[in-house]
């Protein structure tokens, strides 16, 4: 990033100069980034491995990894969009676990369905998709609105991951009986629903 000064007004440019560097200087700027940002990615891996998530596997399941990977490694934007990403995947694979007919395509209208067809759902699900849906807009069509401050981007990355893997405990949640994991049966979205 350069930062240029000009009649008072700072411009800020982001520049990609890699394509004018050899693969070995490429390579010395990436160990070089590295060992700046190794104990900043120390710490936000801690953040997250303070609990243990097992969660079945689901064709976003890999997705999960790498969101959590990218927070890790400091990209917030992609931790913030992958979040709301997930969260309607999520949803949506509930809601086709339940029935494959009878739902709305529209997100927003799903978890609609989902408040009044099962009344047993947990709130705090829902309290969860309205948390990692606030700012939705801003950062989905990158309105000036979005946040670009650093720390506050790392603070909404970790409130966003950390909703998406307190809803895996609330949608596939298991024991560990013997050594062994066994997902619970008796969940709340097995019962019928209210018509």
């Amino acid at each position: 990033m350069a930062i240029q000064t000009v009649k008072e007004t700072t411009i800020q440019m982001y520049i990609d100069s890699t394509p004018h560097f050899s693969e070995a200087e490429i390579g010395q700027m990436l160990e070089v980034q590295f060992e700046n940002e190794h104990d900043a990615m120390v710490k936000r891996k801690k953040e997250l491995t303070s609990k243990a998530v097992l969660f079945p596997y689901k064709h976003f399941s890999p997705f999960v990894v790498e969101v959590k990977d990218a927070y890790v490694h400091g990209l917030y934007f992609s931790v913030i969009s992958g979040s709301q990403s997930l969260i309607e995947a999520m949803i949506r694979d509930l809601c086709h676990s339940i029935s494959t007919t009878g739902w709305k395509n529209d997100f927003g209208k799903q978890v609609k369905q989902l408040k009044t067809r099962f009344p047993q759902c947990p709130k705090r699900l829902f309290e969860i998709v309205v948390g990692i849906y606030e700012h939705r807009n801003d950062f989905h069509h990158l309105n000036p609105s979005t946040p670009i401050d650093r720390e506050k981007l790392r603070v909404m990355a970790l409130e966003k991951i950390k909703f998406i893997l307190e809803a895996m405990e609330i949608l596939y949640p298991y024991e560990i009986k013997q050594g062994k994991i066994i997902p619970k049966t008796n969940l709340w979205y097995t019962n019928k629903p209210v018509n």
